[in-house]
C-alpha cells in the first residue's frame, strides 16, 4: 500500500452503517425468514476510490503511473520522477556539465543546490567526455568543485547507457543541465535528452549559457523574426544579473568514478573558466592596444564551451565601461556579439527540436 494511505490517522473517514438482510432457516417450523444485519462500511471503497482518482490525476499530468511499483523496480524502469502528491521538486539531482564547463552563473547547479540540500538529497555533478570537449577546462571544473566541497563525476563515454548506470546506482529524481549554444552541440545535447526521457528521466533544462532567456520574449515567435526585431525587441529586456554558486556545495559519494586525464583535448592551448577570467583582466589593462573585434575573437572558445558566462561577461564589460577603462564602442559590439549569438542559439533550439519531433513521430 502507498505512502499516503499506509496510515489512517491521516484522514478520518465517516463510517456510515451498512444495513444488509441474511436468510434462514427456523429449526422449528422450516419457515424461511430474513433478519437485519447492521455493520460498518469498511475503508476499502473509500481507498479505491482515492487511489484511482489519485491514478487518473497523475496519468493526467503526462507522468508514468507508479503508483502500484515498488521503489526498486522504480529504479530499474528508469521511473524516477516524483510523483506530484509526493512534495514536488525533485531531492536526487544529477548536475550534467556539457557546454557548462564553470560553477559561476551556472543555474542548473544553483537551482540542484537549492533543491537537493535536504536530509536524503543529493547533488551529483557529471561530466560525460565526448572529443570536442576541452580537458583543461574539465579539469579546472573538478577542482573547483572539490574547493567547494564537492567533486565531479567523470564518465569516460558520452552515452545514454553510462548516465542511466548512474542515475541507477544512486537513486537520481532528475537530472538538471543548461541549454547548449552552439547548433553541433545542441544536436548532440537534444539527442541525449531524448533518449533520456525515454527512459523515464525527469529532464529540467536552464538558460545559463545566452544573454537573454526566450521566457523573457512574452508572446512573441523568435523563429518567425529576423534579428533586426529581435534585437529592438530585446531593448525592453532586462539583462539579469549572475548567480552566485555557494562557496560550500553537498557532498558526493564516495565512490563515483574519478578518472581523468590531464590532456587539454582537440586545443593546443588551456582553455578553462580562469582562464578566461585572466583574459579579461590582460584587456581591462591593455584595452588600447588591441581591437575591439580581435578581443571578442579570442573570447569565443571560452563562450563555446561555457568557461565563462555570457552574463558574466555582459556585467564585467559594463563596469569597465562605466569606469571608461574600455573605448567607448567595445561595450556596445560586445551587447551586439552576445544578442547574435542568443539569438542563432534559440533558432537552432528550435529548428533541431522541430526536427526531432519529426523524426520521432514518423
Amino acid at each position: 500500500m502507498n505512502a499516503f494511505v499506509s496510515s489512517t490517522h491521516w484522514f478520518r473517514v465517516q463510517q456510515k452503517p451498512v444495513v444488509t438482510s441474511q436468510s434462514f432457516v427456523c429449526g422449528s417450523s422450516g419457515q424461511q425468514l430474513k433478519r437485519l444485519v447492521i455493520r460498518k462500511s469498511s475503508l476499502k471503497p473509500f481507498i479505491g476510490e482515492f487511489r484511482s482518482n489519485c491514478i487518473s490525476r497523475y496519468n493526467g499530468r503526462n507522468e508514468s503511473n507508479v503508483l502500484d511499483q515498488p521503489v526498486p523496480d522504480r529504479l530499474s524502469q528508469g521511473a524516477f520522477k516524483r510523483p506530484w502528491f509526493f512534495g514536488g521538486a525533485p531531492r536526487r539531482i544529477l548536475v550534467w556539465f556539457f557546454a557548462d564547463l564553470r560553477v559561476q552563473d551556472n543555474e542548473a547547479l544553483i537551482k540542484a543546490v537549492q533543491n537537493g540540500s535536504v536530509p536524503g538529497g543529493l547533488v551529483l555533478p557529471l561530466v560525460a567526455l565526448h572529443q570536442e570537449m576541452p580537458r583543461s577546462a574539465v579539469v579546472e571544473l573538478k577542482t573547483e568543485l572539490q574547493r567547494r566541497g564537492s567533486d565531479l563525476c567523470v564518465l569516460p563515454k558520452f552515452s545514454t547507457e553510462s548516465v542511466l548506470e548512474v542515475c541507477h546506482k544512486y537513486g537520481i529524481e532528475a537530472i538538471y543541465y543548461n541549454h547548449a549554444e552552439l547548433p553541433d552541440q545542441i544536436q548532440l545535447q537534444t539527442e541525449m535528452i531524448t533518449d533520456l526521457e525515454s527512459k523515464g528521466i525527469q529532464v529540467e533544462g536552464f538558460w545559463s549559457n545566452t544573454l537573454v532567456s526566450p521566457d523573457q520574449f512574452a508572446n512573441l515567435e523568435i523563429s518567425d523574426m529576423g534579428f533586426r526585431k529581435f534585437s529592438q525587441e530585446a531593448k525592453n529586456v532586462k539583462v539579469s544579473q549572475p548567480l552566485s554558486v555557494p562557496n560550500k556545495l553537498p557532498h558526493v559519494p564516495e565512490d563515483i568514478p574519478r578518472l581523468l586525464d590531464n590532456s587539454v583535448g582537440t586545443y593546443g592551448f588551456s582553455i578553462a573558466e580562469s582562464t578566461a577570467w585572466s583574459l579579461l583582466e590582460t584587456h581591462q589593462k591593455n584595452s588600447c592596444k588591441e581591437s575591439d573585434g580581435a578581443f571578442i575573437f579570442r573570447l569565443k572558445p571560452y563562450l563555446d564551451h561555457g568557461c565563462i558566462s555570457p552574463r558574466n561577461l555582459f556585467d564585467s564589460m559594463k563596469e569597465m565601461n562605466n569606469k571608461h577603462t574600455i573605448p567607448s564602442g567595445m561595450f556596445q559590439i560586445l551587447y551586439a556579439e552576445l544578442l547574435w549569438r542568443s539569438y542563432v542559439t534559440f533558432i537552432s533550439h528550435q529548428r533541431i527540436k522541430v526536427k526531432s519531433h519529426a523524426i520521432h513521430s514518423a
